[in-house]
């Protein structure tokens, strides 16, 4: 007995329709829209999926500094450069203020006298020598011109040179106008002494500078 032959029904002849229409499609589709090269894609859409497939990490620590390497031999000298040019020579400075004046002119006077108050020799012959009769080894000297602003100076010495003078001690002063002897300004007041103190005629040389 045969069977009776089925009816297709509405609704899967549609579906069939509709599948058959779905995967011409999608064929159409792929054929039309298939990426091949990355100019198809948006640049703002690739570096979206760029930025999806692989993400960028952050920077990490720094690491601690590792050990200083031991120190580099020295290298050779350099050569020396050339010598620079001579500069210009510079402007004369002005001329410095003088130096102090020239000091005044002195004279020196001096005279050799004998322990019994004679004058030996001098620088000017109108020196005169005594020896005053008050005490022993007192004696004068006058010289030709005021000798009260002076230096004196006077060493026991004999005044020939047969023999040196005993020991001792000589001092010297301004001989003052109203003394024996005395010439207003000009005179110089000597005194002698042995090793003991005590005055002593003794042969001396006297300077006097002014």
């Amino acid at each position: 007995m045969n069977p009776k032959p089925r009816r297709l029904s509405p609704s899967l002849v549609i579906a069939v329709l509709a599948l058959v229409l779905a995967l011409g499609g999608s064929a159409y589709a792929a054929k039309r829209y298939l990426i091949t090269t990355s100019k198809q894609i948006a640049p703002k859409a690739l570096k979206e999926i760029t930025a999806l497939v692989a993400p960028q990490s952050g920077t990490g620590t720094t690491g601690a500094p590792g050990p200083q390497g031991p120190r580099g031999e020295k290298g050779p000298d350099g050569n020396k450069g050339p010598e620079g040019d001579k500069g210009p020579t510079g402007d004369k400075g002005p001329t410095g203020s003088p130096g102090g004046g020239g000091g005044s002119s002195s004279s020196v006077e001096w005279a050799v006298v004998a322990s019994d108050g004679t004058l030996a020799r001098s620088s000017d012959a109108s020196i005169v020598a005594q020896k005053l009769p008050v005490d022993e080894g007192t004696y004068t000297v006058t010289f030709t011109h005021d000798v009260t602003e002076c230096a004196y100076e006077a060493t026991i010495g004999k005044p020939n040179t047969d023999a040196a003078e005993d020991p001792g001690f000589v001092t010297v002063v301004h001989l003052a106008e109203t003394e024996v002897g005395g010439e207003e300004g000009k005179g110089v007041l000597v005194q002698t002494y042995g090793t003991t103190g005590i005055l002593a005629n003794k042969g001396f040389h006297l300077s006097v500078f002014c």
